[in-house]
């Protein structure tokens, strides 16, 4: 029989042979492609300043739909392009949503990528049951500071400053003698107001008096 008369599960055996010399020989195993029937990608938001570069990874189910192509596409390609592997490059500020897709368009998942400055940082003191937190202003409609007792964030702690003018807040209600972990980052709302979040500033580390 010929190729064509083999199915899914079948096996096909080729020996290659150079004169009486076998010079290969090995298996082609033959299986059908499935549709893909769901993507997930490993992140649903990612917040990078210009120049930088990130990589998304899409799970596709099921195990047989993983040789299906994929298609990867920008809703605004001048704030941020991707290539056709999923790495995205950040080029200008403001936020595009990036989407993987099988062929049909039938079946996909999204990721909201914003592109911003960093937030800094300009200062932090520790007061009695609390800390004072400033940061430099950014053209942005509010700030998130998030502190933590461990280096990590596990287990951590938000205060939102709905207010873009603001350049600080006090954290209170802390233990004394605890280290906090401390960083911030700003935000713009969208035309859904959502929340669109900019890159974090760098942590800085204070003990509570």
């Amino acid at each position: 029989s010929g190729i064509a008369d083999y199915g899914d599960g079948d096996v096909y055996h080729v020996v290659v042979k150079e004169g009486a010399s076998i010079i290969a020989d090995y298996d082609v195993n033959f299986f059908s492609l499935s549709p893909i029937e769901n993507i997930r990608l490993d992140k649903s938001e990612i917040s990078l300043e210009p120049g930088k570069n990130a990589r998304l990874h899409a799970d596709i189910s099921p195990i047989k739909a993983e040789e299906e192509p994929i298609r990867w596409a920008s809703s605004d390609s001048s704030v941020v392009k991707v290539s056709k592997y999923g790495k995205i490059t950040a080029l200008k500020e403001g936020s595009a949503v990036i989407t993987v897709s099988d062929n049909t368009g039938s079946v996909s998942a999204t990721c909201t990528v914003s592109v911003g400055k960093k937030a800094v940082i300009s200062k932090i003191t520790s007061q009695k049951n609390s800390i004072q937190v400033t940061w430099k202003k950014q053209n942005a409609d509010g700030y998130q500071v998030c502190y933590a007792t461990a280096k990590s964030f596990k287990s951590y702690r938000t205060k939102t400053v709905s207010k873009g003018s603001s350049i600080g807040t006090t954290i209170k209600n802390l233990k004394k003698g605890k280290t906090y972990y401390v960083k911030v980052r700003a935000y713009k709302l969208d035309e859904n107001s959502t929340k669109i979040y900019r890159p974090f500033s760098q942590v800085k580390t204070i003990k509570q008096k």
